[in-house]
């Protein structure tokens, strides 16, 4: 069985750190009560396996965007008028 996935809320913490640390922040927030049905239909392996390359998606495209994090940006300049 899969760790189960923190709600938001549980979370509001580490990002308001984050938040004031860096000036913005950027939060993507999935429903995935839809996946249920997978499991419901086809089981729990197949439920794990689509939870499974749900998360490499998601950490392929945090590792997009922190590596071209210095090159583009639409924050102000801490600091900024």
């Amino acid at each position: 069985m899969s760790e189960p996935i923190p709600p938001y809320h549980e979370r509001i913490p580490e990002l308001s750190a984050e938040l004031a640390d860096r000036g913005c922040l950027g939060v993507i927030v999935l429903d995935t009560s839809a996946l249920t049905s997978i499991e419901d239909e086809y089981g729990s392996d197949a439920y794990d396996e689509v939870r499974r390359r749900t998360f490499k998606i998601l950490a392929e495209q945090r590792q997009k965007k922190r590596s071209a994090q210095g090159r583009v940006t639409t924050a102000p300049k801490r600091g900024a008028p």
